[in-house]
C-alpha cells in the first residue's frame, strides 16, 4: 500500500504482537461486509489494547466504524460517528509520515461527510507516496461524492493502472461506475455494477449504487433484483434510512438522485 521510501520513516509498534494483528485485520478489511468488518473491529481492538500508540490501527479502526455508518451495518449511527471521530483523533498524533494510516483517516472523513477534509488527509498521503492506489481511489470516491465526474475517473483510472491486482478493486471499478453515471453513461456503469456484484456477491453496498444506476437507466428488471438482493441481506434497507447517511450531507443534488433510482428498482421508502 506504500512504497519502500516511504515504510522506513512510518512508526512501528512498541509490540510486534500487534503488528501482527494488524496484519490478520487486512483480509477481514478488503472482504467489505458486515461480519467481516466486525472481526476487522475486534482484531484491531485487540491490537490497540497491546499498543495504545498504534496510530495505524487506531486510523483503521476508525475507518471499520465509518462503513458501519455508511453501510448502515449499525443500529446506533450516531455512536458509531462518535467512535468513528476518536479513532482518527487518537490516530492523528502519529501518522504523519504514514500514507496508509492517512489514507484510512480520509476513508473515514469520507464516510462521515467531511468530503473537504477527506481530500486534505489524502492529498497529504499522496505527497508522501504518489504511487498509493488506495489513496488515489479514495480520493475517486471524494471526487464522486462532490460531483466531479472528470476527476474521479482519471484518480480511479490511476489507481487502478497502480495496481492492476488490487484487493479492493471492485470498490475502484464501483467508482469509476459511479463517476460515468454522474456523467450521464448509465448503461456502462450499469454493465460494471453487474460484473463486480457477480464476482462479489457479499460486497452488498454495491448494490444500492446498481438498483439507483439501473432505475435510473430505465433497466427495471435489473434494478429490481439488485434491491431483491440487497434486501436479502439487509432486509430493514430503506430509502428513508439511506437518505439519512451522512456520506452525502453537503451533496443532496446526488443523494436525491440516487435515492430516485433506488425508488425506481423498489427500494422500499420506509
Amino acid at each position: 500500500m506504500a512504497s519502500a521510501g516511504v515504510v522506513s520513516r512510518v512508526r512501528q509498534p512498541s509490540d510486534l504482537r500487534a503488528y501482527d494483528l494488524l496484519m490478520r485485520a487486512y483480509p477481514k478489511l478488503w472482504a467489505q461486509h458486515a461480519e467481516a468488518v466486525r472481526e476487522a473491529i475486534a482484531t484491531l481492538e485487540q491490537a490497540t489494547r497491546i499498543d495504545p500508540d498504534y496510530g495505524r490501527a487506531h486510523a483503521l479502526l476508525g475507518w471499520c466504524h465509518g462503513m458501519n455508518v455508511s453501510y448502515l451495518w449499525t443500529s446506533d449511527s450516531e455512536l458509531e460517528q462518535q467512535v468513528s471521530l476518536r479513532c482518527i483523533q487518537r490516530a492523528s498524533a502519529s501518522i504523519s509520515d504514514d500514507p496508509t494510516a492517512l489514507t484510512a483517516c480520509g476513508a473515514t472523513l469520507h464516510h462521515l461527510g467531511e468530503q473537504a477534509e477527506a481530500a486534505a488527509v489524502l492529498h497529504r498521503a499522496l505527497q508522501l507516496d504518489p504511487n498509493n492506489a488506495w489513496a488515489w481511489a479514495r480520493l475517486g470516491w471524494v471526487g464522486v461524492f462532490q460531483s466531479e465526474p472528470a476527476a474521479a475517473m482519471e484518480r480511479f483510472a490511476r489507481a487502478m493502472a497502480l495496481s492492476p491486482l488490487d484487493p479492493f478493486m471492485f470498490s475502484m471499478r464501483m467508482g469509476f461506475g459511479s463517476a460515468l453515471a454522474l456523467a450521464g453513461r448509465l448503461e456502462e456503469a450499469v454493465a460494471i455494477g453487474r460484473e463486480v456484484v457477480a464476482q462479489h456477491p457479499q460486497v452488498t453496498w454495491a448494490y444500492r449504487f446498481l438498483a439507483a444506476w439501473a432505475g435510473m437507466a430505465g433497466d427495471l428488471t435489473t434494478g429490481r433484483w439488485a434491491v431483491e438482493r440487497l434486501l436479502a441481506v439487509q432486509p430493514d434497507y430503506t430509502v428513508a434510512k439511506y437518505l439519512a447517511v451522512p456520506a452525502m450531507r453537503n451533496n443532496p443534488k446526488l443523494r436525491d438522485w440516487l435515492a430516485a433510482g433506488m425508488r425506481l428498482g423498489g427500494l422500499p421508502q420506509g
